[in-house]
């Protein structure tokens, strides 16, 4: 019989309610309780690491998980961590770059109503996480929710209320798991040797900018001209449906340039997160194509990726976007989830700060998160 270590971080999964709402207050213990039934096929011991909102999920909390997985590792067969389900993806990639090319299962679940409710998925997916952690197949960092085994870096929460919350990314389903049983996709386990490896350092200094057709830097030109300059509201009270208030702006530029250096000043990666397939904005200004070129002269590394969730970017289709990778060397995310990016960034950047080495880490296919890269 499989030994399972259960390691519990609070989410939904282990919440109560009182009069403020829901709490994570329930142990790893308290939760294997609601599934006597996976006694019939593992054996069960719990760790409680942290019990906390996900929404509070920090890189220094993703460090913790994999330390425990690495000093438990030789005792147990698999391993189920129970996460509350708002960051739980994060969580899936960036475990799956602290702890690669596992042989053993390390498996991310949660839920969308507490365990101790009559109506709850918890249960099912408690049970289910348990199963796969036993399955001979599994390996690898993998979230397991609604019936469905996801990749730990291609997992997305695209649903706030429904059992069925997670999506795999341009990546198909692992597996399903359906009345007890363990329906393989991938079964390649056996493809080739795998050894362990911990990896445990990170840089969280990566900062996440996201465009909007007026460009989101402008916003700090609108409240600056809110708190100093005069602000005309006559363009709302005039307009015969509605209309956007005209702005007296100063005579120099408070042009989104202003943010993007702060963000050259205090972060090491910068990750954008523009349209479609891979455009880039160039702007009439200039200032975007400027603070960028800073960007990279300062030896910051920046990754472009799209807003749109699936089929990923390409920037070779669009001048806009051609011309901005060729010439500052920006790194593309492809197919990979926001999730991945976003964590691998935070990886790599703890393990180098060297310019080449940086973009063979962040092309380098790990725990699949990128499958289509042309460099």
């Amino acid at each position: 019989m499989k030994r399972i270590l259960v390691i519990g971080t609070g989410g939904t999964i282990a919440c109560k309610r009182d009069d403020d709402g829901l709490k994570p207050v329930m142990s790893s213990e308290e939760l294997l309780s609601f599934v006597p039934d996976t006694k019939t096929f593992c054996h069960a011991d719990t760790l409680q690491v942290l019990n906390i909102d996900s929404t509070n999920m920090q890189p220094a909390h993703w460090l913790m998980i994999a330390q425990s997985v690495k000093e438990h590792y030789d005792q147990y067969d698999g391993f189920v961590i129970c996460h509350g389900t708002d960051t739980m993806a994060y969580t899936a990639a960036a475990l799956s770059y602290l702890i690669q090319d596992s042989p053993k299962p390390i498996v991310i679940t949660g839920a969308q109503k507490p365990i101790d409710m009559e109506n709850t998925d918890a249960r099912t997916n408690l049970s289910d996480s348990l199963l796969f952690a036993s399955c001979k197949k599994a390996h690898g960092v993998n979230l397991v929710f609604d019936g469905k085994v996801i990749a730990g870096t291609r997992g997305k929460k695209e649903r706030t209320k429904s059992y069925n919350a997670f999506s795999s990314i341009n990546f198909p389903y692992i597996a399903a798991i359906q009345e007890d049983h363990v329906i393989f996709y991938l079964d390649d386990k056996d493809q080739k040797e795998r050894h362990v490896r911990f990896s445990l350092t990170m840089n969280s200094n990566v900062g996440l900018l996201k465009l909007i057709p007026i460009f989101c830097g402008i916003v700090v030109g609108y409240l600056a001209a809110w708190l100093f300059y005069d602000l005309d509201l006559s363009g709302v009270r005039d307009a015969a449906w509605i209309g956007l208030p005209q702005f007296v702006f100063p005579k120099f530029s408070w042009e989104p340039v202003l943010f993007m250096n702060y963000m050259a000043e205090h972060y090491d990666g910068v990750i954008i997160e523009s349209f479609g397939v891979g455009g880039l904005p160039s702007y009439e200004s200039g200032d975007f194509r400027q603070a960028i070129d800073k960007w990279t002269s300062m030896g910051k590394t920046v990754i472009m990726t799209t807003q749109v969730t699936n089929e990923g970017s390409n920037m070779s289709i669009y001048e806009v976007g051609k011309k901005m990778k060729r010439d500052f060397g920006l790194l593309e995310a492809y197919d990979m989830t926001l999730e991945a990016a976003v964590t691998k960034l935070m990886w790599i950047l703890g393990q180098t700060r060297e310019p080449e080495k940086i973009r063979e880490l962040f092309y380098q296919t790990i725990n699949r998160d990128i499958l289509w890269k042309q460099g």
